[in-house]
């Protein structure tokens, strides 16, 4: 089964009642495979009780940890087209304060082509969005992010000098339609 080319696939608009765009936009995954780094050998140990990140790709996966994971895709996931999208899309605009500050500052939502503002970047924020967008947007599996967007390195870095690699993080309630027999380890390892 190939890799999702994620830099390559279709952005879907999703529409309201009325069949006009919300400004949401989405990604189909519905067949290939993604990737996870962890600690633990046994690929079934993701944490059910948080999202899991996951990759596109062996090689983005390598730094987060001593084994790399595979995942063949078993059922579609529709996954919020993240980076895609702007302050004007609903996701933004009916998110509570915190989110929309971590949405500017992480996922580039007041820059056009910069990923992390130089206002600052959390990997917890991004966990902080999985958690609003897996409990208010059922509708979803998770989020996916292309690694078109340049990486701020410093607060001074207006431009961004650096790159980020693509990736999706999966809802709990979506896991089994990635990973076999969910199991959870006292620590999570999601």
């Amino acid at each position: 089964m190939a890799d999702f080319d994620i830099n390559n696939a279709k952005v879907h608009n999703e529409l309201n009642e009325d069949g006009k765009p919300n400004g949401n936009k989405y990604y189909e995954l519905t067949e290939g495979t993604i990737y996870r780094g962890s600690d633990s050998e046994d690929t079934n140990l993701v944490n059910p009780d948080k999202p899991a990140f996951f990759g596109f790709t062996l090689a983005a996966v390598a730094p987060y940890g001593t084994y790399k994971h595979t995942y063949p895709v078993k059922e579609g996931l529709k996954l919020l087209a993240i980076m895609e999208m702007d302050t004007s899309s609903n996701f933004y605009k009916k998110a509570p304060e915190n989110i929309k500050k971590i949405l500017k500052a992480n996922f580039g939502y007041d820059t056009k082509y910069l990923r992390y503002s130089p206002d600052g970047y959390s990997d917890t924020s991004d966990k902080d969005v999985m958690k609003y967008l897996c409990g208010k947007y059922q509708s979803y599996d998770g989020y996916a992010m292309n690694g078109l967007k340049k990486k701020a390195e410093t607060k001074a870095d207006k431009k961004g000098s650096g790159t980020f690699h693509a990736e999706l993080a999966v809802c709990e309630q979506s896991l089994d339609k990635v990973v076999g027999n969910v199991v959870v380890n006292e620590a999570g390892s999601a």
